[in-house]
C-alpha cells in the first residue's frame, strides 16, 4: 500500500510541474481520496492532502506561486484572521492531537490550496475547468450511490443503513454515512444548474451539465439527505424566481405548492414536521443544540477548541438516548464551538465580504457574471443545508468551499485585468 502511494506521489508531481493545472484538475476529480489513509514515521495522512502538499511543493519548485496575487486578493485578510483563530483553537482544545490533525486537514491544506488556485487559474475557462472535474467526482458517486441501492452492492456500508433483510435503505455511495453524500453532491447541483446557461461547445457539454445534475439529485434522494433536498429546492425556486424567463413557472410551482399543504392534511403534517424539525431526527437535533447552548454559555469566547466537542460537552449532554456527535449539526453551533466566537464572527465576515465582491463582479463584469451568482448561491444552499448539519468540517467539504472562495478573487481578479 505504501508502495503503491509513493509511486502514485512520484507521479503527481512530475504531473504538477509538468502540467500544473491538470494537477489542480486531477485533485477536484478525487476529493474522496482523502478517505484513503497511512502513516509515515507515525503521522497520519490521507491521499487527499498529499496531493496537495505535493501540489504546493511543484509550484514552489517552478516558481508558479504567485506573490501579488496571494497579497493582494481581497479575501486575504478574513482568511488570514481563520487561519490564526484555527491555530489558537488547536491550544484551547482538550484533545491537541486530533486537533492538530483538523487544523491541517480542515484549515491549512485548503487555504494553501487556495493560495496556488489564485495563482495559477487566471482566466474564466480554466475556472470552469476545474468545475467540470469536480462533476466527474458527482458522476462516480451518484453512480455507485445507486449501485447501492438497485443491485444489492452493501459492501462497507453500516449495519444503520440497511434494511433487515441486508438491501441498502439509504445510500453513502464512499462515504460512512448517507448525509456526507448531501453535503457534497448539494453545492455541485446548485453550481451545474447555473452552468447550463452558461455557452457551451457542443451537444456533448450540455449532456454532461444535466447528467449531472440529475445522477446527483438522484443520489441525495437515494441517500434521503433531507437537508440537502431542501436547500437545493429552496435555492432553485429563488433563482427561478430571479430570472425573468422562469418566473412565471417558480410562481406556478409555489402556488401549487401552497394549495396542496392546505388541500392535503397528510402533506401539511409533513411538511410542518420538517419545516419545525418535529420529527424523530429533528428533535434529537433541537435536545443537541440546546446542551451546545448551555456548554457554549461557558465556553463562549474560545468554545471547546478543534476536536473538542464531544469532550467539552459531556457534563452537559444530559439525554443519554442520542450519542454524542462529532459537531452540534449546525452551522452557527458548529464554528462557535470549534473556532470560538471570534472564529464564527470570522466566518460571517467572509461569508459577508464574499457575497459584496460576487454582487460588485456581477454587477460590473459580463464575463463572469455567471459565475459569480452561482458562488453566491452555492453559499446561500450550504448556509440553509447547514441550519442542520455540518457542511464544511469534512476534508473534502473544506477544500471545496476553498475552490469557491478561490472562484470569487479569481474572477474579480480577471474583471481588474479587463479594466486595466
Amino acid at each position: 500500500m505504501l508502495m503503491l502511494i509513493i509511486i502514485f506521489s512520484l507521479a503527481f508531481l512530475w504531473l504538477s510541474i509538468k502540467k500544473p493545472l491538470w494537477g489542480a484538475y486531477f485533485i477536484f476529480a478525487c476529493l474522496p481520496a482523502y478517505l484513503i489513509r497511512f502513516q509515515i514515521n507515525g503521522l497520519p495522512l490521507t491521499l487527499l492532502e498529499t496531493m496537495i502538499l505535493i501540489f504546493f511543493l511543484a509550484l514552489i519548485l517552478t516558481r508558479r506561486l504567485d506573490r501579488q496575487k496571494i497579497l493582494h486578493n481581497k479575501l486575504l485578510i478574513p482568511t488570514i484572521i481563520i487561519l490564526v483563530l484555527a491555530t489558537i483553537s488547536v491550544f484551547v482544545s482538550p484533545n491537541k492531537i486530533a486537533a492538530l490533525g483538523i487544523w491541517k486537514a480542515y484549515f491549512l491544506e485548503p487555504i494553501i490550496f487556495f493560495f496556488c488556485l489564485i495563482s495559477i487559474v487566471k482566466d474564466k475557462k480554466t475556472l470552469i475547468n476545474i468545475f467540470y472535474f469536480l462533476g466527474i467526482s458527482a458522476i462516480y458517486l451518484s453512480l455507485l450511490a445507486m449501485a447501492q441501492k438497485f443491485f444489492g452492492f452493501n459492501y462497507g456500508i453500516s449495519q444503520a443503513f440497511l434494511n433487515h433483510d441486508g438491501t441498502v435503505d439509504r445510500a453513502t455511495a464512499v462515504f460512512g454515512y448517507p448525509n456526507a453524500l448531501g453535503l457534497y453532491l448539494g453545492p455541485i447541483v446548485i453550481l451545474y444548474v447555473l452552468l447550463l446557461w452558461e455557452k457551451a461547445k457542443g451537444h456533448w457539454a450540455l449532456i454532461f451539465k444535466i447528467a449531472v445534475i440529475v445522477l446527483s439529485f438522484l443520489a441525495i434522494v437515494l441517500a434521503q439527505s433531507e437537508g440537502a433536498i431542501f436547500s437545493i429546492v429552496a435555492v432553485c425556486l429563488l433563482m427561478a424566481l430571479i430570472n425573468k424567463k422562469l418566473r412565471l413557472w417558480a410562481l406556478l410551482i409555489l402556488v401549487a405548492g401552497v394549495i396542496l399543504f392546505f388541500a392535503h392534511q397528510g402533506f401539511h403534517d409533513w411538511l410542518m414536521s420538517k419545516l419545525f424539525i418535529h420529527d424523530y431526527s429533528g428533535g434529537i437535533r433541537r435536545l443537541m443544540w440546546q446542551e451546545t447552548l448551555n456548554m457554549l454559555k461557558y465556553n463562549w469566547l474560545w468554545g471547546a477548541g478543534l476536536a473538542g466537542y464531544q469532550v467539552t460537552i459531556i457534563p452537559y449532554h444530559v439525554h443519554k438516548f442520542f450519542e454524542i456527535y462529532l459537531y452540534p449539526h449546525n452551522i452557527i453551533l458548529n464554528f462557535w464551538s470549534e473556532l470560538g466566537l471570534l472564529g464564527l464572527l470570522s466566518f460571517a465576515y467572509l461569508a459577508v465580504k464574499n457575497f459584496f465582491i460576487n454582487i460588485k463582479s456581477a454587477i460590473k463584469n459580463q464575463e463572469g457574471k455567471l459565475i459569480s451568482f452561482a458562488i453566491m448561491a452555492i453559499l446561500l444552499q450550504m448556509i440553509i443545508h447547514g441550519l442542520v448539519d455540518a457542511p464544511y468540517f469534512k476534508n473534502d467539504l473544506s477544500v471545496m468551499f476553498w475552490l469557491f472562495m478561490a472562484a470569487t478573487v479569481i474572477i474579480s481578479t480577471i474583471k481588474k485585468e479587463k479594466t486595466n
